[in-house]
Formats: C-alpha cells, structure tokens, sequence
C-alpha cells in the first residue's frame, strides 16, 4: 500500500467564502498539520488546483453567468494560503472543473507515484471533495477523506455525501486514524454500523404498554426519582466531578436542577391533555414513540434528564446516546430509574461516539430525536431526520453577547458577566461569550472586568470554593489555546488576569494539563474569527460598539442566537432590546449563564432547531396532536 495525499483546491479566493464550516482559520491549520504529517514520511503531495484564464473562456458555466471569477491565473486569489505552498518534488496538477480529475493529469500523476489508496482533503466537502472521490473511486484507488481537512459552505450537503460514501467503502477518518493508515494499519471506519434491532424492538414493546397507562401513573412515577436522587445528591456530585472535571459547586447545582426539572415535570401533569375544542371535538396529544436523547458531557446529568423526564410523561420510551465521558453517569442514573421501578427497556442506553449516534439517529426504531450538541452534530441530525421525515429539536450552542451601556453598574455588571464568561471555565452554551460595551467607557469596564476577574477563584474541581477548572480534555486545551494566538498574532489586546496556569493538586492528576488560563480579547473587528467562533472555553471577547444602534447590530452579528442579555436601568432601551434582539433567551440585568426548568429553552438562527426545551414546550415536542370528532357529541 502506498498512500498519497490530494489536497482540492486550498486556495485563497476560496478560503475567503464567510460561510465556511469549520472557519479558514480552522481549516487551514488541520491542512497543515495533515501535511506536515505526509512530509514527514516522504509521501507523495498531490496539489490540484482550479486556475480559470483572465478572459474566463475556460470558467465553469456557473462562474461565468454569476459573473464571479476566482482563481484567475497569476492572481493571488489562486495561490494557496502561507505555509501550505508546493514544496520541492510535490505535484501541482491544474483541473478544470469539480473534479481534480477533470481535464487534469491527477491520473498519470498518481500512477507515477505508484499511489494506490488516497487521502483527499480540501473544499469544498459536498462537491469537489465528493466529486474527486467518486473519480478515484471509479478508477479503483481506495479513498478516504481527511475529516478535520475538509471545509463546506453547505454542511447539511457535506453530512449527505459523508453518509453517501459510506455505503461505498469511502471513508471519512480523523488526524488519528489517518495516521494509523499510514502506519500500515487499516482503521474500521467510524461509519461500521452496530446492530441495535434487539434494543429498538424492546424499547416499542414496553413504550406500548407505558403509554397505555394514566398519565398521572407515569408523573408519579417520575415523582419517586425525586427522593433517590437528594438521597444520593453527594455521591452523583462526585461522580461528576470525576467524570468531567467539573467544580464541585457547580456540580451540586447539576444535580440540584435535575431535581428542580423532575418537580417542573411532575408539575406539569395537572395539564389536561385532552381539551375539549368544541361540543363535536376532541383534541387529544399522543405520544411520538420511541425518542433518541443524545445528549454532551458538560451537564452529564441535568441536560439528559430535562429531555428524559417529558419524553417518560408523555408515553414515550426512551434510547439515550450520552457522551462517551458521561456514560457511567447514564449508567447510574438508570440504575436510580429501575430501583424506583420503572419498566425493563422503557429507558435504554446506547454508548459511543458520534459515528453512534448518527446511527441510533438514522435507525428506523427511532421516532423522534432530541440532542444538544455543537454545529456540526446539528447539521448531521438536521440532514438525517429530513431525510427520515421524523422530528428533531436540536439545541446547538450560543455565541452569546452582554450588552453593558454607561447607565447601570458597571461594577456589578462586571462581575455578573465574567463569573457567566469564566465559571466551569466557559463550559456552558449559555456561557458569556462577548461583551459589547460604548467606546466611551471600554477602557473603563475592562479594567472593571479584569478585577472581576481576578476575583474568580481558579482551582481544583474538587475544592469547593472553585469557580474555574479545567477544561474537558487537552485537546480541547490546545483548541482554545490556538484560537487565542490566532487573535494575538494578528495584534489583538488578549489579557489573563490570573496569569499562568495554577498547581491546584486536583483530584485527578489529569486534570493538571488541562487548565487554560481565562482570557479576554479586547475590540477585534466584527469579522474576526474569535468574534464568530463559540469557543467553548474560557475566552471572553469584548466589542466596542460606536453607539446604541452599533450595539444591536454587533449583538445580532453572528450566526447563533441563544442567549442575550443587556445591562442598562433605562427602560426605553430595554423595550429596544426586548424587540430587536434575535436570540430565543434575553435577560435583563443578568449574566448570560444559566436558565430556568420550567421556562421554554431554546435558540434562534443557527443556535435551534424544532421546538425549545422545558415548560409548555415539552408537550409540543413529545406529542402529536390529533383531532377527533364525534356526530354524536
């Protein structure tokens, strides 16, 4: 086997489309490590590039009538970005359409390399990615895709085509894996599937007979759990703690809110679920089935059980999908629900990683799904329920902004948002992200919001008195790391009021290559990358805006809209911000962090999709309503 990297069209005028998913920055930085990887085994580099003539007599039919040339010959929009150049005994090949193969010599290039199977990487995923695999395909090198190498300005496209190819041997593997294949080794594609018929098939059986009973037996059901889970409050905590390096404190608030969801829940049986509309009419609401909860590893717990809790009430079964970290939590949260009773295969677990969940999603045992997740889990869940036509709610995270005007405290206001920015050290979706404040007091409240700070301890997650552990994993360390020297590099102000990282002796020695120090990025442009991206770390990022009108519009000016929040005791501009800002949770006065169990949960634009979570919302989700009518009313 002799391995060959293509790398499709890494070049300027492309990486300059906004709507690449991930980011160029994000991009060209795994394109390079995937490079530096070949490099240094003395493999073959394949670099296929779209070069279109000044006059365009040679452009695609949809450039020509669009009248959007890139990639023009001698242009710099057609060179690849800094570092990822042909080096010396490299191919440069020159398509002429989608497909690297199209009107190019990649063929009698890779044969002269004595190439057998190829790793593609580049943009775009959904088309000319897809389009060279299927070329390479046909001409019988096996093929794989580079996962973290590829982009798309139509992930939802992208989802597709990684689904289609998987049913074709093309597989999509990870820095890792593609390191394996080179080793020699041959990785099982993360697409194999499992066979979880046995699980489905008891999961409809006992969601038939749970369904059939009152639902005031079902809420009282629900009810004993409430008990079980105060009595073992502590050691839940302490799971916790271990499993995800959460701190203690906000650990104990987990379990707290799952118990607080439970009440809501139970609450919410005296509903009538069967409201008479008319004389002659019925309205009943009857339960989905069997619903997916896939559910994150930051809120192993709460989040799980806000979207297990409705599902039971309503007469669905459940087959929950957690996070890989948080699969003993599952485990035991099951354990909790079977001591108090509740029927054998109604809530059922299915661990592993996404490949898994994408396949628990796409299974025909499942009627409905409900996952929080990040972007690129929202666009596999969205792809995959179409294509099924089953229901989705899907909460996906927030870039969420703080607006802080001259007329409130800003003291207080300071320190409400560095504890939402900086607690579990930003591992929150309703985290605050960015901070808008009037260049007339930016100097000001950075300082104010660097005391405040400082005033956050950072520590172990077992100390009690933590504010800020670590993160989830070094990776996600380096992630966040990269995302902030990308900042300083391009001449942003990046302070970190603690300083380094802390000997905090944590519970788990692990933890210690974890901790990343809380940072805040001061006035980036609107369009820099760290403004746009959810870091989900302790990164806080601070815009200034010129006036009211310039705040709104920074606030609305990414994709996500989860939370917002103002401070500001004047009440003209709060009705203002209540009516213009696009985001499905706005506060007043308040951090972004943290909602209510019993208020509808859920985000606008690129932060949701279907029906939010908790409160009246959770019947809409969990039920279908069906009328009935009666002549003999």
């Amino acid at each position: 086997m002799k391995v060959a990297l293509v790398l499709v069209d890494v070049q300027r005028d492309f990486l300059q489309d906004e709507h690449l998913f991930p980011n160029a920055e994000m991009f060209v930085e795994a394109v390079a490590n995937l490079l530096a990887v070949f490099r240094a085994r003395g493999l073959p580099v394949v670099h296929v590039r779209l070069l279109v003539e000044p006059d365009l007599s040679d452009a695609m039919p949809h450039w020509s009538s669009a009248e959007r040339p890139r990639c023009i010959v001698g242009t710099q929009g057609a060179d690849p970005p800094a570092g990822l150049e042909a080096s010396e005994g490299e191919f440069v090949v020159r398509k002429r359409a989608f497909s690297g193969f199209a009107g190019s010599t990649l063929n009698e290039v890779l044969v002269k390399a004595k190439a057998d199977t190829l790793v593609l990487a580049g943009l775009y995923a959904h088309s000319c990615i897809r389009a060279t695999a299927l070329d390479a395909y046909q001409r019988g090198f096996r093929t794989t895709v580079a996962r973290q190498a590829v982009a798309s300005n139509d992930p939802l496209h992208e989802v597709v085509t990684r689904r289609y190819f998987s049913l074709r041997g093309i597989g999509y593997l990870d820095h890792a894996e593609v390191i394996d294949l080179l080793a020699g080794n041959h990785p099982v594609p993360r697409e194999s599937r499992q066979d979880f018929s046995s699980v489905f098939d008891a999961a409809r059986r006992a969601q038939e007979a749970w369904a059939a009973l009152p639902v005031k037996v079902r809420a009282d059901w629900l009810g004993q759990l409430i008990p079980l889970l105060e009595s073992q409050s502590d050691s839940l905590a302490d799971q916790i703690v271990h499993a995800v390096g959460k701190p203690r404190r906000f650990c104990h608030a987990e379990v707290a809110r799952c118990i607080a969801i439970l009440e809501a829940v139970v609450a919410a049986e005296d509903r009538n679920l069967r409201p008479r509309s008319k004389p002659e009419a019925d309205c009943v609401f009857q339960p989905l089935g069997v619903v997916a909860v896939i559910t994150p590893w930051n809120h192993p717990l709460a989040i799980a059980i806000g979207k297990i809790a409705p599902a039971l009430l309503y007469g669905n079964a459940v087959i929950w999908k957690p996070s890989p970290v948080g699969a003993g939590l599952a485990e035991r949260f099951l354990e909790i629900c079977l001591a108090a009773g509740l029927p054998e295969g109604l809530l059922q677990i299915v661990t592993g990683d996404a490949a898994v969940g994408e396949q628990v999603m796409d299974s025909a045992g499942i009627d409905a799904v409900t996952i929080t997740g990040g972007a690129a889990a929202g666009h596999s869940a969205r792809a995959i329920c179409a294509g099924r036509g089953i229901r989705l709610q899907a909460e996906l995270g927030g870039n969420n902004a703080a607006i802080v005007w001259h007329d409130t405290n800003r003291q207080s206001a300071a320190r409400a948002v560095a504890a939402g920015a900086f607690g579990y050290a930003g591992q929150r979706c309703t985290a605050n992200r960015r901070v808008i404040v009037p260049h007339e007091i930016a100097e000001q409240f950075l300082a104010e919001l660097v005391d405040a700070t400082r005033e956050l301890r950072w520590g172990a997650p077992d100390d009690a008195e933590t504010d800020i552990g670590p993160l989830i994993s070094v990776e996600s360390v380096a992630r966040v790391r990269r995302i902030v020297e990308r900042a300083r590099d391009g001449g942003l102000r990046v302070l970190a009021p603690h300083g380094e990282v802390p000997e905090v002796a944590p519970v788990d020695p692990e933890f210690q290559a974890r901790y990343y120090p809380p940072s805040i990025v001061f006035a980036p442009p609107p369009d820099h990358e760290i403004v746009h991206t959810e870091t989900f770390g302790p990164v806080l990022v601070v815009q200034i805006a010129s006036d009211w009108e310039d705040a709104l519009r920074l606030c609305n000016g990414v994709a996500e809209g989860l939370v917002a929040a103002l401070f500001s005791d004047d009440k003209a501009r709060q009705d203002a911000f209540l009516g213009c800002t696009h985001a499905g949770v706005l506060k007043l006065d308040q951090s972004t962090a943290d909602v209510g169990v019993d208020t509808p949960f859920g985000g606008w634009k690129a932060s949701g999709i279907g029906p939010p979570e908790h409160g009246f919302a959770n019947r809409e989700f969990y039920t279908r309503t069906q009328a009935i009518y009666s002549a003999k009313a």
